[in-house]
Order: structure tokens, then sequence, then C-alpha cells
């Protein structure tokens, strides 16, 4: 109770400005839908743009909101991702799950889909702009870390490394100019202060709420 009452003042005193915007904090181009992607499964090689007359592609469908698919050739169903962004790059096709925080890489070898974690070290290097802070460096009596920010925009990837899921999770702070990226996780923090890290009207003890406080 005292560990929640600290928290609750610190939050006050520092009330949080955060810039962010809109569009997908990511320089990747969405696979959108109908498009067809190429795959050598020899190589495990992924390609953009493929041919009708190509031996081996895949179409993106939806089957509802924010629920995709991937048919084959004779149009049937051949996979699905359960991520919510997906693109190619250096010929790895790569997924972000916004309930999972974390990064994906999909293959399709003999027919059967194999659906990897990314590293740390691969999902750095996929967002070099990006400070990685994982949940593991919370907190586990206040649910909360520090970090550093200098002159310019910090900008910041939550990853998952624990055994928890985050769907409908926000940052929030208190101010109302706060706007979150369309995938969850990411923030650019532009003034010192504190943001929090939790499920949409949900603080209840299976939702933990973390806490990010930026000197």
């Amino acid at each position: 109770m005292k560990n929640f009452l600290l928290l609750i003042l610190v939050f006050v005193i520092f009330l949080v400005p955060v810039s962010a915007s809109n569009a997908v904090p990511l320089k990747y181009k969405n696979i959108k839908l109908k498009s067809r992607i190429g795959y050598n499964s020899e190589i495990d090689n992924w390609y953009a743009k493929a041919s009708k007359n190509d031996e081996e592609y895949y179409t993106k469908n939806s089957i509802g909101e924010n629920k995709y698919v991937y048919l084959d050739k004779s149009g049937s169903l051949a996979f699905e991702t359960d991520c919510d962004y997906e693109f190619i790059n250096n010929g790895k096709f790569i997924c972000y799950s916004n309930n999972d925080l974390n990064f994906y890489n999909i293959s399709f070898l003999n027919g059967e889909i194999t659906k990897n974690k990314l590293s740390e070290e691969e999902i750095q290097s996929l967002i070099p702009e990006y400070k990685i802070i994982k949940i593991s460096e919370f907190s586990t009596l206040t649910n909360s870390i520090k970090i550093k920010k200098h002159f310019s925009n910090l900008n910041v990837f939550v990853l998952n490394d624990a055994d928890k899921t985050f769907e409908d999770y926000e940052f929030t702070s208190g101010n109302s100019k706060l706007k979150n990226y369309t995938l969850n996780g990411f923030v650019s923090i532009s003034k010192q202060g504190m943001i929090q890290f939790s499920k949409k009207d949900d603080l209840a003890k299976n939702s933990p709420w973390f806490i990010i406080l930026v000197r």
C-alpha cells in the first residue's frame, strides 16, 4: 500500500507530455490485403510482388476485423500468422503481434508453418532508433522502471520477455495530448516525466500495469 501511494505521488508530480502520432512507427511496408507474396521453400526466401506465374505464392485476405489469412494459388487456406503487422525484409517474412509485444520470423517449409520469436538483438537491428525496454526489467515491487532521456525525443519499444499477454494495452499519462501508435509497445517521449502502460479501463490484478519514469 505504501509503495502504491508513493507511486501515485510520483504520478502527480511528473505529468508527462508525450508526443506520438497514429502512424505506424515502422519503416517497413505492411503487406496489404490482396497482395501476393512469393516464397522459395528450398532456400526459405520470401519476396514481395509475386506474379501469378510464380511457382509458389500466397495472397493475403481478411476473415474479420484484424484477422488475416494467406491463400495458396488454388485459393485454399494455407496459413495465418496471428499478427497485426507483417512485412518482408531481406528475404524474411517478419510479423509483429500487439498481443505478444513480439516480432516473429515466419517460414512455410514442406507445407508446415513455423513461427519463431526474434531475439532481442535481431529486433534491435530492425528498429535501431528505438530503445528496447524488457518487461523483466521493471521492478517487481512497483512495476516501474527509470530511464534517462537526453535532448531529443526518446523512442521506446516495450518488449515482452515474460509469460504475459498485452491485448488492448496502451500508453497513458496525465496529459490528454498523448496519442498511441497503431502498434502497441511503441511510444515517442518528448519530455521528462512518467507514463503508464496498462490495459484500457482495466487495472485488475490479472492485467498488470507498468510505469516508465523518464529522467
